[in-house]
C-alpha cells in the first residue's frame, strides 16, 4: 500500500469514530420521555359520610417515588390493605389507596381537608369532604311494667353522643349508669295505677321510656256483725283480708248522727295489726239508751283507708216498773 492510500484510510476511520460518538451522546426523544417522572390520580375530590365509612378508592399512577400528607388535619385514614391505617406516608409506583375517616364529631356541620400527593415538582391536591355524623340514640326497651313494690331497672342505651336523662315524677328516679339508664321505681302507696315518662336527651334526638306501675290490691272487709247489745254497750265484729299490704290499723267508726261515719266525723275504736287477714271484735261502751247508731268498719294501710259497708244497731231502752215481771199488763 502506498503512503497516499494509508493516509486516506486513517482519515476515514477517524470520521466514523467521531460520528458514533456523536450519535451515542445525543438522546432519542422517546428515550427522554421514558425517563420523565409521571404522577397522576384518578380523583380530585372525595366525599365521605359522617361515619367515615365506607372507604373511597383512590388510584395513584406513577413511575417514580412519591409522598403523601394531609394539610392542617389528621382525621382522614389511608390504607393500601384496608386494615392498617396511617395519616401520611410514601410510595413508589402505582398504588391503590382506600380513603376513609374517623367519625365526624359534629352532627350539624361538615368538615373538609386536603390530601397532597407529590413527587419533585409534581403535586396533586385531593379535597376530602366529610358530612355531619348521624346521631345514634336507641334504647334496649321503651317500656317498663313495674309491680307496686320498689325496684330498680337498667335499660341499655346505644349512643354516639353525650346524653342526659330525667323523670317527670318524683316516685320514679332516673340516672346515668355507664351505657345504661338506671330507673328506680318506689313503693306505690296509693290504690291507683300510675305512669311516668323517663326522657333520654341526646344532641338533637331523644327517646322515652314509659314506666307503668300497678297498684296494690285493695283490702276487702268481708263482714260486720253486732252482738251483746245493751242499753249502753254493744260488740261489733269485723273480718278483713289485705292481699298485698299489712294493715297499719283497723277498727270501727260509729255515730248516732253521721249516717256515713268516718274517722273524721265519728267516734272510733281501733287496733294495730301485723296480719294480712283477721277477724276481730270491738266492744263499744257509753252508748245512749234506745238510740240508733251507724257503724262502719275500716282498714288502713300505707296506701290509705278503706271503709266497708255501713250497718245500724239500736241500743235497748229501760223497761217501765214491773214490766219484766208482768210482760203483758192488764187494764
Amino acid at each position: 500500500m502506498t503512503k497516499r492510500h494509508l493516509l486516506t484510510s486513517i482519515v476515514g476511520l477517524l470520521f466514523l469514530a467521531t460520528a458514533c460518538s456523536s450519535s451515542d451522546d445525543k438522546l432519542d426523544p422517546n428515550d427522554y420521555n421514558a425517563l420523565k417522572d409521571e404522577l397522576s390520580v384518578d380523583k380530585t375530590s372525595i366525599q365521605l359520610s359522617g361515619a367515615g365509612e365506607p372507604a373511597v378508592v383512590l388510584q395513584i399512577k406513577s413511575n417514580c417515588p412519591w409522598t403523601l400528607s394531609q394539610l392542617n388535619t389528621e382525621w382522614v385514614r389511608l390504607t393500601e390493605f384496608n386494615d392498617y391505617y396511617y395519616t401520611s406516608g410514601s410510595g413508589n409506583g402505582n398504588c391503590t389507596l382506600y380513603v376513609s375517616a374517623t367519625p365526624n364529631p359534629s352532627f350539624t356541620e361538615s368538615r373538609t381537608t386536603t390530601i397532597r400527593i407529590s413527587s419533585g415538582t409534581i403535586t396533586h391536591d385531593i379535597r376530602v369532604t366529610q358530612g355531619p355524623s348521624e346521631e345514634i340514640l336507641s334504647l334496649g326497651q321503651n317500656s317498663i311494667e313495674a309491680g307496686f313494690k320498689a325496684k330498680t331497672y337498667n335499660v341499655e342505651i346505644e349512643s354516639n353522643t353525650d346524653w342526659t336523662v330525667a323523670s317527670d315524677v318524683d316516685w320514679c328516679s332516673a340516672s346515668k349508669n355507664g351505657n345504661y339508664v338506671r330507673i328506680t321505681v318506689y313503693d306505690n302507696n296509693t290504690y291507683s295505677a300510675r305512669s311516668a315518662s323517663v326522657t333520654v336527651q341526646g344532641n338533637s334526638r331523644s327517646a322515652t321510656i314509659v314506666v307503668t306501675q300497678v297498684a296494690p290490691s285493695v283490702p276487702v272487709i268481708s263482714s260486720l256483725s253486732v252482738s251483746d247489745i245493751t242499753k249502753t254497750s254493744a260488740v261489733a265484729t269485723m273480718s278483713y283480708r289485705s292481699p298485698d299490704l299489712i294493715p297499719t290499723a283497723y277498727g270501727i267508726c260509729y255515730s248516732s248522727s253521721a249516717k256515713s261515719p268516718t274517722r273524721d266525723n265519728a267516734q272510733t275504736i281501733s287496733s294495730y295489726s301485723s296480719y294480712y287477714e283477721r277477724t276481730v271484735s270491738f266492744s263499744m261502751y257509753n252508748l245512749a239508751e234506745n238510740t240508733t247508731y251507724y257503724l262502719c268498719p275500716f282498714v288502713e294501710t300505707s296506701a290509705g283507708i278503706i271503709y266497708g259497708n255501713v250497718m245500724q244497731l239500736t241500743t235497748k231502752k229501760t223497761n217501765s216498773p214491773n214490766e219484766d215481771d208482768n210482760p203483758t199488763p192488764s187494764y
